[in-house]
Order: C-alpha cells, then sequence, then structure tokens
C-alpha cells in the first residue's frame, strides 16, 4: 500500500518576528549568539520593548515547519503536528502551511477566558547581526503543551518519512511525545507488513543538545534512521573536543558519528556538509558558494528539506546532498526563514 505522504512533521507551531540587531544587544539582553534561548511571556515583552524599528518580516515558523513547508513547496506530499491557539498567529501559520501546499494536522487551544502569553501560539524573535548570524529568543505559548495522547498514530503511519525536531526532546513532555510517537511509527508499519518507514531528527541547537546530551544519545540509538546536525550540534551530542571549524574537530566528529548507526548529514556552513549512509560509506557535498549571505536562519532547515525530498523521492545521498546545498546557499541571501518566490527551479 503507497504511503500518503512523503514525510511528516512534529515540532513547535510558531510565528517568527524577524529583526535586524547588534551584537551589542545580544550581550546586553543577555541572550547566546547563534542560538536559541527560552523566554517567559514577560522577558519577550521586555525585548520587544528594547528593539529598535518594526520587524523586516513576521512568518509562520519553527524549525520543523520551516522544512515541511519547503517539502510541499518543492512538490512532496507532506502533514505538520503541532499545536497553536485560536488566535490571530495561530490563523496565521494555519493559512502559511496551506499555502505550501502542506496539511495542517495542528490541535488548536480553543479561545479560554483568561488570556496569557502560556495558551497563545508560541511566537520567536529571529535576532539577525551584522556578521548574518542568527540568534533566537521563544515563547512556545501553547505549542509546549502538545501531549503524545493528542499525536494521531493512523496519521503518522501514512508517511515514508517522520521528521523530528530536536528542540522538542529538551522536554520531558518532548520526550514523551517523541518515544510514544516514533514507537507507534515503527510498530504499526512492521504489524502491517508495510515498507519500512524512516525516522529522522534534526538536532536543532547546541545548547538544548548539551542540556539534554544522554536522551538525545539514547533516542537516536533507539530510533533514529536519519540524523541532521549541524558541526556545534554534532560535538555536543558525541562529547568532542576541540574548537568549530578546525581539523581536529572534524577528523573526530566524522569518526565517531558512525557510531550512531544511521544515515547522518553533518552541515559545516559555507564548506559544504559531510554525508554518511547506512552503510557507514562517507561522501562529502560540496557547498553553494552565496554571493551575498546576509540571514543565515533557516539554513539548516531548508538544508533537510532538500535531502528529505531527494530520499523520499528514492534518490541516492549525493543527488540529495547536492539539492540540499542549492537550496541552503539560496535562502541566507534572503532575510527570514523560509525562501520567497518560486522554488520548483532548485529541482532542474
Amino acid at each position: 500500500m503507497a504511503e500518503k505522504y512523503d514525510v511528516i512533521g512534529i515540532g513547535h507551531a510558531l510565528v517568527d518576528a524577524v529583526y535586524s540587531t547588534t551584537d551589542q544587544f545580544i550581550i546586553e539582553q543577555k541572550l547566546v549568539k547563534g542560538q536559541m534561548v527560552l523566554c517567559d511571556g514577560e522577558r519577550m515583552e521586555v525585548l520587544r520593548k528594547n528593539l529598535v524599528g518594526s520587524p523586516k518580516a513576521i512568518v509562520a515558523g519553527g524549525s520543523c515547519s520551516n522544512t515541511i513547508a519547503l517539502l510541499g513547496r518543492l512538490g512532496a506530499k507532506c502533514a505538520f503536528l503541532g499545536k497553536v491557539a485560536d488566535d490571530i498567529e495561530g490563523q496565521r501559520f494555519v493559512e502559511s502551511m496551506l499555502e505550501c501546499k502542506v496539511e495542517p494536522i495542528l490541535k488548536m487551544q480553543k479561545k479560554m477566558q483568561n488570556r496569557s502569553a502560556e495558551n497563545a501560539t508560541g511566537q520567536c524573535l529571529v535576532l539577525i547581526t551584522e556578521d548574518a548570524q542568527r540568534s533566537f529568543a521563544t515563547h512556545l505559548g501553547i505549542a509546549a503543551n502538545l501531549k503524545p495522547q493528542e499525536v494521531d498514530e493512523p496519521i503518522i503511519d501514512k508517511a515514508k518519512y517522520l521528521y523530528l525536531e530536536g528542540y522538542l526532546l529538551g522536554g520531558e513532555k518532548g520526550r514523551l511525545l517523541f518515544e510514544a510517537a516514533a514507537r507507534a511509527y515503527k510498530q504499526n508499519r512492521h504489524e502491517a507488513i508495510k515498507p519500512k518507514g524512516k525516522v529522522a531528527l534534526s538536532l536543532s541547537d547546541p545548547f538544548c543538545v548539551e542540556q539534554n546530551q544522554k536522551h538525545f544519545r539514547q533516542f537516536i540509538e533507539q530510533h533514529v534512521d536519519l540524523l541532521f546536525a549541524n558541526e556545534a550540534e554534532g560535538k555536543a551530542l558525541l562529547q568532542l573536543e576541540g574548537e568549530l571549524l578546525s581539523d581536529k574537530l572534524r577528523t573526530n566528529l566524522e569518526k565517531k558519528i558512525t557510531e550512531l548507526d544511521c544515515q547522518a548529514c553533518i552541515t559545516y556552513g559555507a564548506d559544504g556538509a559531510l554525508l554518511l549512509d547506512e552503510n557507514a560509506k562517507a561522501t562529502f557535498a560540496l557547498p553553494q558558494k552565496a554571493e551575498n549571505c546576509i540571514d543565515t536562519s533557516g539554513a539548516g532547515d531548508a538544508f533537510a528539506a532538500g535531502i528529505l525530498f531527494g530520499l523520499a523521492k528514492g534518490w541516492g545521498l549525493s543527488k540529495a546532498g547536492r539539492l540540499a546545498n542549492r537550496l541552503g546557499g539560496a535562502i541566507v541571501e534572503q532575510v527570514g526563514p523560509r525562501l520567497i518566490g518560486d522554488v520548483k527551479h532548485f529541482l532542474e
């Protein structure tokens, strides 16, 4: 029986507000450059008040949803499972996914008498500094309350790939959610004697991995068939020594990643990506050089979309890697985490 979807993603449903700012602002506000910091509603309001100027863009976001949205625009059959509130931001998120030809399987929190930031649609401030680096301040809101029992098992069973966002694995609710989803996905397919589906995971953020390294390692070893990580995330997961961008770290990373016994894609930014197949055979995807890098937000999400699209369509990892690097190279030349304009020409 053919699958209904190429990929189903589970992740945080957020709305992003993209701002240009300075390194000084990042320091003063005690944020972490290049990483994500979780904030409560009160701190988010303080950050908004201290930001200079209006946002350059307000778009539906969230790491996994960015990947799924791009997959939908490329022509893959996709769905996204997350949680939003019945508010303006929640409606914006739904409309955005529909525009991308993605089925939004969203659990919607109905309007409540006592409105608060905790039961509102999650929001993220995407802060772009002059060197094009992106940092995030995120208030998850209702997105953090997606429960294991809200995962529709018959739905996720209908995909070639189940794609999971590492940000969720950082909390206990997320860990329970992922365990339930991964077990149900693999078990149902086995019992129904269907082609083996695959679980893909993006590590999402090095700090998140550092704080939950044992949980990430255990989940990967038990459930993951395809792993996405950048250099910093790989270092945190495998607890390696060495400076980022150094030959020593990359040599150690490439050696240790084979121990995970899964396909893996390790991105090195402008230096390309290491692709490791299920037989531990490594290839290198040459980078797509960006002429004018202005914003790196969404680059990893776009890269993952390229790999997932190719593999779901039966391509080899090398061919999928070329598409992934083209998408990642294009997105850093614009503001915001989602490619603007037609994207199907990348498939030519």
